[in-house]
């Protein structure tokens, strides 16, 4: 996404995840809480570490197992050092408590969710079957998208007059609001959208689709090429089932989750004021335009509190509901929270993201002032999920302390010393055994607004 870290790039190796999503593992049922290490008293469960990787892609496998020791490295890393901070006393930022109640608000929606979908009923062997066999079939498709309306439709009416997908491939390709990739895909394995999925699957080699709606804009697609798995062992089989099983199932709960938020919002009515609207538009591309290279870091929250240009009129209406007011202030604290990136360059779709990241707030809003109701704050696992981020948060406090004085490469020496000081304990049989199944399990509402905020991102000392 090309943003930068509050420290220099050159320190980190930052990885983040895709979706807002509740993760679990093949191996994750009836064992969650076994304990995979120990670090100065301080459990790491089997849990915590199977929802940080599966929500958090570590990129390069360095060889076989390796990525467990890695996920485990890097949480101990946080451990020694966040511990480090509270020893030391070093100071954190003012807005750090503001940083984890908002974290706990996000922690408490994913656990609405969770309770509501509990008790849904098994998944259909039927369904399972057809999964399963359309599994073992890889797809190849090419695939134009664009979040233009506009756009979408020129392509209906330039296909249907006969024009190829080729040709429009090719007139596509230096247009800024067009995307064009191609994509390898087995069914279930999250690489392309479910609608995609699903369209591609009924498809014959080389049939051209129709301009399709899909999260956040519109698409066509060809299917170029297909693979079948030949041969399938007994294991292979089984797998694939207990994979399909599961994705059925988060799918289930997110058309469930759809109409849960719908029943919610329904009667709500929002109102987004033009006026101030432009105001805070202008105001964010006037600073995308004067700090074209220093993007806002995704990885966390923002936990400073850089005070706002006075040139623009901040106090007008941008969002008005029946329960509250935001004015431009009011969003840009929001965008700074979130750390949402707004695309420069691009008046139009800077505009339609603004605008959806603004429906995506309101509708956080609501759901949290439900589970706020609800109490699901006092649940374990959102107390957990603070944790992890309270956690991920001191140690970037405590990088960024030892940087005002050390080189990195003495900060590495530095953590290491702190690892051979600690008393750790490593269950190694217990690490062996996991299995990561890479099965994103919940998507709920079809936003990227807070999709790196589930767990905290996979941060590797160079």
């Amino acid at each position: 996404m090309g943003r930068k870290s509050p420290y220099s790039a050159r320190h980190f190796l930052y990885f983040f995840p895709f979706l807002f999503i509740i993760g679990c593992s093949a191996k994750d049922v009836g064992a969650t809480e076994e304990v995979v290490a120990v670090v100065n008293g301080v459990s790491i469960s089997r849990r915590d570490l199977i929802h940080r990787f599966e929500l958090t892609p570590l990129v390069g496998n360095k060889g076989p197992g390796d990525k467990h020791e890695r996920v485990l490295n890097i949480m101990i890393d946080e451990l020694v050092v966040s511990q480090w901070v509270d020893r030391e006393g070093v100071v954190l930022p003012g807005g750090y408590h503001r940083a984890i109640e908002f974290i706990t608000e996000q922690a408490s929606i994913r656990e609405l969710f969770r309770q509501r979908f509990e008790n849904l009923p098994a998944v259909d062997s039927g369904l399972i079957v057809q999964a399963v066999g359309k599994s073992s079939r890889e797809l190849t498709i090419q695939t134009i998208f664009t979040e233009s309306p506009i756009i979408s439709m020129s392509w209906g009416e330039t296909t249907h007059n006969g024009e190829t997908f080729t040709k429009l491939l090719a007139g596509s390709g230096d247009h800024p609001e067009i995307h064009i990739s191609q994509s390898i895909f087995h069914w279930g394995d999250g690489n392309v959208p479910e609608k995609i999925e699903a369209l591609a699957y009924g498809m014959e080699l080389d049939e051209v689709s129709a301009v399709v709606p899909v999260n956040r804009g519109f698409a066509m697609i060809k299917l170029i090429g297909m693979e079948r798995e030949l041969i399938m062992t007994e294991s292979s089989y089984s797998g694939k089932w207990l994979a399909a099983k599961k994705q059925l199932r988060a799918r289930r709960e997110n058309r469930e989750g759809q109409k849960y938020l719908a029943k919610i919002m329904k009667n709500i009515d929002i109102t987004q004021r033009a006026a101030g609207f432009q105001e805070v538009a202008q105001y964010l591309e006037q600073q995308l335009q004067d700090q074209p290279d220093q993007p806002e870091d995704e990885a966390a929250v923002r936990m400073d509190e850089t005070p706002f240009l006075p040139e623009y009129n901040l106090a007008m209406t941008v969002v008005e509901t029946p329960d509250f007011i935001w004015t431009g202030e009011d969003v840009l604290l929001l965008l700074r929270k979130y750390n949402y990136q707004l695309p420069a360059n691009e008046p139009d779709a800077f505009r339609r993201k603004l605008t959806g990241f603004l429906k995506g707030a309101v509708r956080d809003h609501y759901l949290s002032e439900r589970a706020k109701r609800l109490d699901m704050g006092s649940n374990e696992r959102v107390k957990s999920d603070t944790r992890q981020w309270s956690r991920h948060f001191q140690f970037r406090v405590g990088i960024h302390a030892m940087l005002q004085s050390d080189t990195s490469s003495a900060v590495a020496g530095k953590i290491a010393s702190l690892r051979e000081s600690a008393a750790i304990l490593v269950h190694n049989d217990i690490l062996e055994q996991i299995e990561f199944t890479r099965i994103p399990m919940l998507a709920y509402w079809n936003s990227d607004i807070a999709g790196f905020l589930a767990v905290p991102p996979l941060i590797e000392i160079q």
